[in-house]
Order: C-alpha cells, then structure tokens, then sequence
C-alpha cells in the first residue's frame, strides 16, 4: 500500500526515536535508508536518534561516521548532538572515544565564544585603556 500522506523528517524522526527507544535497531536503520531513498535529508534530530541507536547497537563506526561530519563540518556544531555522541560511545562501553569527544566538544564551544584571536586577559586590557 502507498501513503497517501507524504512523509516528511519530523515523522521519520519520531519513528526513530520509537524504534531506537524500543531497542527495535535494524528496523530504525531500515527506516532511516528509506528516509534517504525518499529524498529527504537528515536534521539534527535524525543525526541524534541515529547516534543513539548505533551506540545502543554497539556500531562504534556508525558512532565515529556521524563524528566525523560533525567534526569536520558537514553537520553544523550543535552540544546536544556532541552529548548524543558522548552517550552513543558510552552505551557502546567506548568511554575512552567518549571522552575524547567531551575534551574536543570543550575546545570547539571555548573556540566559539571567543572566535577572534584575542584572548580574555587582552579584551581586560583594552577595557583599561578606554
């Protein structure tokens, strides 16, 4: 039978979720290959119940796929996907890789709030000097 609904990645996302939660891992990786084949793209939600389910399913290279776009910018930086991560390893009884991600996730959101080159003690000196 055919939907007569289309599906969007809200509906898909909330299947994942269930699946995953309900330890069903083949299916939600099924339903996420036939997201992909209907042409809709992953968001970070997608990214998060996909992380959750390769960790429960102890798939460590799944884990480090989905770290590798976050990493390297294809998915745009997001903490709660960065702790997605963290758990993902853990429940994958990888807390070394887990704790390899809290150290960069650390760095990444130090580097964000002060992007520029100056540092917090130079940002004090000018406020001195005004």
């Amino acid at each position: 039978m055919k939907a007569e609904v289309d599906l969007d990645s809200s509906a898909f996302n909330v299947a994942l979720f269930a699946y995953g939660a309900s330890g069903k891992i083949d299916k939600a990786l099924n339903l996420f290959m036939k997201m992909q084949d209907e042409g809709l793209e992953p968001d970070l939600v997608t990214y998060i119940n996909l992380v959750g389910c390769y960790g429960k399913a102890g798939l460590v290279e799944g884990v480090k796929r989905i770290y590798s776009l976050l990493k390297y910018g294809e998915i745009e930086p997001n903490e709660s996907l960065f702790k997605a991560v963290m758990d993902a390893y853990r429940s994958a009884n990888r807390h070394d890789l887990a704790e390899l991600v809290n150290q960069e996730m650390r760095f990444a959101f130090d580097t964000q709030q002060y992007p520029d080159s100056e540092t917090e003690d130079e940002h004090d000196q000018d406020s001195l000097d005004h």
